[in-house]
């Protein structure tokens, strides 16, 4: 049997440390939210690959891993805490929306025929084996705490840019626009292994720990729970290719530091899913579900942003707002963190009638009053299950043709 390692760019013969008994590791779903199909195609690339290493004679085990705490916005060491977020966007406790959204995935799962993991460990159970580790990198020198938190040295490695995919200066902490560099870290690489309270105040989870009170990086999550369940050594390590950095280059350097050895020798990246506009991503507002697809038949075209880089509104919002007034879409839905600017953006095309609305209600009244043929959404105002019922709302009112609803339209376009 061959693969495509992702580590060495090769397609190689697999042979596993014991053919015996097959250790794969999944980087499982951070679930402050649904997955959409872009991130389910990632499991069922690895569901496949798992039956067709059964079929193919080997025993395996397989562990994931649930992230629930530690997983930050910028997906390095910046941001806030996603399951903070979803739990602030839904009005829940973190353990509900992790409960909730951890039961959506298994759901999708179902629908999809994709196995369960043999061991399915959310992080939160796992705080002993991260300080252990932790502890030991202290120790050997391979971490340092600075501000409060501890940091891996990525300068004590030989080599650290395991999956030469990258230019070095796009691989930079803070690359992304508006995340701000850590100033505690002693290179540009160097990520946190814990937070302490002196990093977020506010952070929902919380553990005793020898450095105070804090929680868990990411990174050093899917290395405890995999050793924890497989072992020193691992054959298979599946994601997908957006975690190659920095997820999986941080969990290769803090593992083989910690361990003295190889850790894993085959890495299976899954790459993205595109649509028309490019890679399909929760953070673009382009996120379509397993369970909405079941649903809806809608078609859409969608105007940007295509990047997660600052951007001005005016133009994504006129370029909708020109679709809807030109006849190529019915009707136009924009989306911005407030909906307020581009609301008005919109509203400077001749022929749009842009409603910003934060309930069905105010969706429906819209509709039957004004005739609106464009919705305005506030990202960071109202959640997704209101945010769908928004839309639909929207898009199943048709206009009352009151004859005063019409003359009062007519004078909105003198």
């Amino acid at each position: 049997m061959y693969l495509y390692n992702s580590a060495t760019h090769k397609k190689e013969e697999f042979v596993p440390y014991d053919p015996k008994l097959v250790k794969m590791y999944t980087c499982g779903p951070t679930v402050y939210h649904f997955a959409h199909i872009g991130n389910l195609r990632s499991y069922i690339m690895e569901d496949v690959l798992e039956k067709y290493l059964r079929y193919a004679g080997y025993p395996v085990k397989r562990v994931m891993n649930i992230t629930d705490v530690g997983h930050l916005t910028s997906d390095a060491d910046e941001g806030e805490d996603k399951m903070l977020k979803g739990a602030r966007r839904e009005h829940k406790t973190v353990m509900e929306i992790a409960k909730f959204y951890t039961d959506a995935f298994f759901d999708d799962c179902r629908k999809l025929n994709i196995k369960k993991p043999d061991v399915v460990q959310p992080a939160t159970g796992c705080i002993d084996e991260y300080i252990k580790i932790i502890t030991k990198l202290l120790d050997t020198g391979y971490a340092y705490i600075e501000g409060g938190n501890v940091y891996f040295d990525t300068s004590k490695l030989e080599k650290y840019y395991i999956f030469n995919d990258h230019k070095e200066e796009d691989l930079a902490v803070g690359v992304r626009e508006g995340v701000e560099e850590d100033t505690n870290k002693r290179n540009k690489n160097d990520f946190v292994l814990w937070f302490t309270k002196s990093k977020f105040e506010d952070q929902a989870l919380k553990w005793d720990s020898p450095w105070g009170v804090g929680y868990p990086g990411w990174h050093i999550e899917c290395s405890g729970i995999s050793m924890k369940y497989n072992g020193e050594y691992l054959d298979l390590h599946c994601g997908g290719v957006d975690n190659a950095f920095p997820h999986h280059t941080n969990e290769i350097a803090q593992s083989e530091a910690y361990l003295g050895h190889k850790w894993c020798n085959y890495w299976f990246h899954v790459l993205h899913l595109n649509t028309n506009s490019g890679k399909m991503s929760k953070s673009k507002g382009e996120f379509l579900t397993v369970s909405l697809l079941e649903e809806k038949g809608y078609e859409y075209q969608d105007f940007g942003c295509f990047d997660r880089k600052s951007c001005d509104y005016p133009d994504f919002g006129k370029a909708a707002a020109r679709a809807v007034a030109d006849g190529q879409c019915d009707r136009g839905i924009v989306v911005c963190t407030s909906g307020i600017g581009i609301s008005i953006a919109a509203n400077k095309v001749p022929g749009i009638r842009c409603a910003l609305c934060t309930d069905p209600y105010m969706a429906k009244m819209t509709r039957l009053h004004n005739d609106a043929n464009m919705l305005a959404l506030g990202g960071g105002i109202v959640g997704k299950n209101l945010a769908i019922e928004i839309v639909e709302t929207f898009l199943n009112t048709e206009f009352s043709e009151g004859e005063n609803h019409v003359r009062r339209i007519a004078k909105l376009e003198d």
